[in-house]
């Protein structure tokens, strides 16, 4: 092949590998979302494995250039990256029979994630040492032509990251970008067909994408069966709203989902409902001491059960920050949120924190991505500047999933520990149960603030029905840990809390999906 006949086509072929492989691992890595998780273990086999296939396809590429450098392998590789890509859907849908099988996360995850990457990226990655031996015609050339294709990949990667990230998962979900990916492989297959046979194998691989998409379509219109009465796509996760009847009373109960984790679940269908999440009642019964023109921050919103209960009890400041807007939609349309009582801000949690000059007289963290939550809001770096947020007799609150003992290395230990050297006054507020709803942590920048901790008289009727909301008033269920010495918490360049809560996190999700997968 001559440089001069097919230089364009190269070009194209070279920028298209860089762009599709960044966005291929990118869509897989949200497809296996919902089934895995996105905790830092997940994270770190999905780009391992990206690294590893990419590594194998330079390897096999390199092998090729020496006797078949010339337009039908580079046809072969298109149509081998496209079928690849095609059947990433098709090897998703199969994640949670093997999770029933395989009940170990991180080996079904490498399993289910090299299925799904290693024919496109294996193929893809073949390609630019094709390129350099194509466009190399003298030795002296080659350190430059490596170079110069290695340059052009990484930048198409770039904007292959950014653009699948911040339009093309947002507006399209995950699914229909790989099938339409697939088609743009054959599509620059097609360019370097050398015959009509050619033409042929690519029209029957693009006949053969249009019945995955035929399987896809009616895998989502199986799960509209299971009454999913919302689902999407996004950057921050796959979230569903699912409807069911549950109980021996028959009552309607309706569940926000992200990732196949439930993060809001509610009783009925009209702005009555009320969560079913103990936390909800506690942290809301909290607030009723405080006077109706009080600032309330509340970081994460879900579907706004505990900002429904903050408006129910009168309170008009109300700033609700989450990092993903979808949420605020979503919990207007189909959780009954009043919007006129709150002022929703789209934004990191942390960042909000650090930018505001507004005070707050309670601030509550209740954030979690799926089953994990955001180790830097709980640092002490993050919580010192909470305390400089807080007004005299501010306090805040933490819904931590994680039971708690003494245990120097327990993750609700370090989380008090870390309150306690942030210069606030810890607490925490027990339930009967161990569940991971029943803890709360409290911080009060005055400690005399927490020695009355609800006004019976200001507590909403719902509330009320959790016991150990009535335990406040005596502060029956109040307990304090002992500080440790040498001291021990959190802190930012040292995010150890994902860790130590790995084991914790696999069997929440094990739960999860036996139970609720979409």
């Amino acid at each position: 092949m001559k440089k001069s006949i097919h230089q364009n086509y190269i070009y194209a072929a070279l920028v298209a590998e860089g762009f599709l492989v960044m966005a291929i691992e990118l869509l897989t890595q949200k497809s296996l979302e919902p089934f895995f998780g996105n905790t830092l273990y997940i994270w770190a086999s999905v780009l391992s494995l990206t690294l590893f296939f990419i590594t194998c396809g330079y390897y096999m590429g390199g092998r090729i250039s020496v006797s078949n450098a010339n337009r039908k392998t580079l046809f072969r590789l298109f149509f081998l990256a496209a079928i690849g890509t095609a059947l990433i859907p098709v090897f998703v849908a199969f994640s949670l029979p093997v999770l029933e099988r395989q009940d170990n996360l991180y080996f079904s995850s490498i399993f289910i994630t090299s299925l799904c990457l290693a024919l496109p990226l294996t193929s893809l990655a073949s390609i630019p040492p094709l390129v350099i031996r194509l466009f190399t015609e003298k030795t002296q050339q080659a350190g430059q032509t490596t170079g110069l294709v290695f340059a052009l990949s990484a930048l198409a990667g770039v904007f292959g990251t950014l653009i699948t990230g911040f339009l093309i998962i947002p507006f399209l979900g995950v699914n229909l970008p790989l099938i339409i990916i697939s088609i743009i492989l054959i599509i620059l297959g097609l360019f370097f067909a050398e015959n009509k046979k050619m033409a042929l194998i690519a029209a029957f691989s693009i006949l053969l994408i249009g019945g995955l998409i035929n399987f896809n379509i009616s895998e989502e219109s199986n799960r509209e069966k299971r009454n999913i009465v919302f689902k999407e796509d996004g950057l921050m996760g796959k979230i569903a709203v699912y409807d069911r009847q549950a109980g021996a009373d028959g009552k309607f109960h309706r569940m926000l989902m992200v990732n196949n984790i439930v993060q809001s679940v509610i009783q009925g269908g009209d702005n009555s409902a009320t969560s079913l999440y103990k936390y909800v009642h506690t942290v809301a019964a909290l607030s009723s001491t405080l006077q109706k023109n009080s600032k309330i921050l509340t970081c994460g919103l879900a579907g706004g059960s505990l900002v429904s209960e903050f408006s129910r009890m009168g309170f008009t400041d109300l700033d609700v920050v989450d990092i993903d807007p979808r949420m605020y939609e979503v919990a207007k349309e189909y959780f009954y949120l009043n919007e006129s009582k709150l002022n929703f801000i789209s934004d990191d949690a942390r960042h909000y924190l650090m930018a505001t000059d507004k005070k707050y007289d309670m601030i509550i963290i209740d954030i979690s991505a799926a089953e994990s939550q955001p180790t830097y809001l709980y640092s002490v770096e993050c919580l010192k500047r909470v305390r400089e947020v807080l007004t005299p007799n501010g306090f805040l609150v933490i819904n931590f999933q994680s039971p708690v003992n003494e245990n120097r290395s327990n993750p609700g230990n370090l989380v008090y520990q870390t309150i306690h050297h942030s210069g606030l006054s810890p607490r925490i507020i027990t339930g009967e149960e161990t569940g991971y709803d029943d803890i709360i942590y409290l911080g009060f920048k005055n400690s005399k603030t927490s020695e009355k901790l609800i006004d019976i008289n200001r507590v909403n009727s719902c509330c009320l029905l959790v016991p150990h909301v009535k335990k406040l008033v005596n502060q029956e269920n109040i307990k304090t840990l002992a500080i440790l010495n040498p001291p021990v918490f959190l802190k930012d360049d040292l995010p150890v809390l994902e860790i130590i809560k790995a084991e914790e996190l696999t069997k929440q999700r094990m739960r999860n999906l036996k139970e609720f997968s979409y």
